[in-house]
């Protein structure tokens, strides 16, 4: 359906857009917050070059890293971002069109097996003949002593 179909979509890009929003946040931000990766001691040696002394260090960007990153993020990372979020409200507005839709279609005459009977159908469950049948098979199982009918089975006894 096009209602299960586009959530699973809009949370695909919604993901997207997350991972591309965090990535911008961290080209855009002067001060930056780094943890090292302790699996492998080589990393500490690059981050110690760049001024870092710890895990857990902040580090202030350079002027010409800063305008680097502020390029990237114009010119790779922005163009990718808005086009995520134009199809991010794309889709919402798809969704929420077919939900309207589909409950003004569905508001008077909502469609549910129990309780939609055709009358043919519902006058053949008043049918007398009906009980008389069902007295009947009642009144063979009492004489035979109630057992289930897998009792009655060759490979039962």
């Amino acid at each position: 359906s096009v209602l299960g179909g586009g959530a699973v979509t809009l949370a695909l890009v919604g993901r997207l857009v997350l991972g591309y929003n965090f990535v911008a946040s961290r080209l855009k931000d002067q001060i930056v917050y780094f943890e090292t990766d302790e699996r492998r001691p080589n990393s500490g040696l690059g981050l110690t070059r760049l001024g870092y002394e710890r895990q857990g260090d902040t580090w202030i960007k350079p002027e010409e890293i800063a305008r680097r990153d502020q390029l990237i993020w114009e010119f790779s990372v922005q163009p990718v971002e808005r086009r995520l979020q134009n199809t991010a409200k794309g889709i919402g507005g798809v969704l929420a069109a077919c939900f309207v839709a589909f409950n003004a279609l569905n508001s008077n005459t909502a469609y549910d097996p129990r309780f939609i009977q055709s009358e043919s159908h519902l006058q053949e469950l008043l049918n007398p003949n009906n009980e008389a049948v069902a007295n009947r098979e009642a009144a063979r199982l009492r004489e035979r002593g109630n057992k289930p009918a897998y009792c009655y089975s060759r490979y039962y006894q």
